[in-house]
């Protein structure tokens, strides 16, 4: 198989053009008619398969903005997959790391964070043992804490019922209400959200801007 992740023998073109897609269809463009730098993180990711996404949706829609981009997962496998998914991305930026440490988080504030299936319904939280939801309440608080002013936290889930899990569990963080609920959709009538597909695909997307 190629590593040129835009050949046809890439397992994951459908995956990606999903994310392409969804992003599309919700991350708010003013994120993306910015100037200088956008600082965006991906957590529990996997392939990072938004990563490569975020960074051809701004090359149209802005040229001139540039994308940092970084993905923190427990899943070792997973983040060397990020690696070779998103050539246009520094290795070091794929992280081994505890999103439940805020210290994971690095430093500086996020433009956009990006929570891929929190998977709420079952508790798990990686491939390893553990979890549940604490940690997910640890992660949005995290989350939230380390948006910027005007950020966004952009969240997907495989169906409506997690969705909702999702949403019931960031309102009773204590800093929900630096929130600003933009959009709940769902995207199950996309072709690529059909079954069928041969690929699990997440069919809604919850988007926040931090106040």
């Amino acid at each position: 198989m190629s590593d040129n992740p835009e050949t046809p023998f890439d397992p994951f073109v459908k995956q990606r053009r999903w994310y392409t897609e969804i992003l599309t269809n919700y991350l708010p463009i003013e994120l993306l008619q910015r100037n200088g730098t956008i600082r965006a993180i991906s957590i529990g990711g996997a392939e990072g398969l938004e990563g490569q996404a975020l960074i051809e949706l701004a090359k149209i829609i802005n040229p001139g903005l540039n994308i940092y981009f970084e993905a923190l997962d427990l899943d070792e496998g997973g983040i060397r997959k990020s690696r070779r998914m998103n050539p246009n991305v520094p290795a070091e930026n794929f992280k081994v790391a505890d999103a439940t440490d805020i210290q994971s988080f690095g430093l500086e504030p996020w433009d956009l964070i990006i929570i891929r299936n929190p998977n709420l319904k079952t508790g798990v939280i990686t491939w390893k043992e553990g979890g549940g939801h604490e940690n997910w309440n640890t992660i949005f608080q995290n989350s939230i804490d380390k948006l910027s002013p005007g950020g966004y936290l952009f969240i997907t889930n495989y169906d409506e019922d997690e969705q909702q899990l999702t949403l019931d569990m960031l309102k009773s963080e204590k800093n929900f209400p630096e929130l600003q609920i933009l959009h709940l959709n769902s995207n199950k009538t996309s072709s690529l959200s059909k079954k069928g597909t041969g690929f699990m695909l997440e069919r809604t997307a919850s988007v926040f801007r931090k106040l």
